[in-house]
């Protein structure tokens, strides 16, 4: 629910989803990994190279959080390990299947869900233009839950997923005009636009170069810490 407070969205700091840098710290970052996130920002590039970007950044904080003393993390990864090693000692014994196999579902999972969130958001001077519209109604639709329909969702978030493309149908003009048409028709149009075209920077384009915190519980360099703020995650690990 804190996702959905408008004035938050795409901040790199505050938005548990932003795949934007601080731009003093993406002008740290090395050459190549630089290139890496700006290939990132292609869909062919998100599709093949964001589960390891997201899970590279992921590990990187949650190391930086044991570090720093967060019994809480620690014993998150400690039930983790307990369970993802019953299902790996299950999936061992069941004939035919393979660990190679297994990873590579896990991984192409994560790149069909980053498909769904390569437009979500956009950093926008108008908080309600930030949130994207996706008229698709086909199979990718469904298996999204109409999270294409993210504006619609920012605004109503307790609807029902399957009411979604009725309420936007009921209001389709005004959902348009409060987010400033950010609006395609299909995933095939964003697959045409931005295949292989970076769709926007890295560095977030609407903060200052001198805004940067280093406190070393929250200090991201990738955006992969997408699993948010630490202290909302603990929250929500509670919840």
């Amino acid at each position: 629910m804190a996702h959905h407070v408008d004035p938050n969205l795409t901040d790199p700091y505050e938005d548990p989803e932003s795949w934007y840098l601080d731009p003093r710290e993406s002008g740290r970052l090395p050459w190549l990994m630089r290139q890496v996130l700006e290939a990132n920002n292609t869909l062919a590039g998100r599709l093949l190279l964001g589960p390891a970007v997201g899970l590279f950044g992921f590990w990187r904080a949650e190391v930086r959080l044991m570090r720093a003393g967060r019994g809480d993390v620690l014993r998150a990864w400690g039930e983790h390990l307990v369970f993802a090693g019953l299902l790996v000692a299950f999936l061992s014994a069941m004939p035919g299947v393979s660990g190679w196999g297994y990873v590579a579902a896990c991984y192409g999972g994560a790149s069909l869900l980053s498909l769904r969130t390569f437009l979500e958001h956009q950093a926008a001077p108008e908080t309600g233009h930030r949130t994207v519209l996706i008229e698709e109604r086909g199979p990718l639709a469904w298996l999204f839950l109409f999270n294409s329909l993210h504006a619609v969702h920012h605004e109503r978030p307790k609807l029902a997923w399957h009411r979604l493309p009725a309420a936007y149908r009921a209001e389709r003009a005004r959902y348009q005009a409060k987010n400033g048409g950010y609006v395609y028709r299909s995933y095939l149009e964003i697959a045409r636009r931005y295949l292989f075209t970076r769709k926007e920077p890295v560095a977030h384009p609407l903060r200052g170069a001198g805004a940067v915190r280093v406190d070393v519980t929250r200090e991201r360099t990738l955006p992969a810490s997408r699993a948010g703020r630490e202290d909302q995650r603990s929250d929500n690990e509670r919840a």
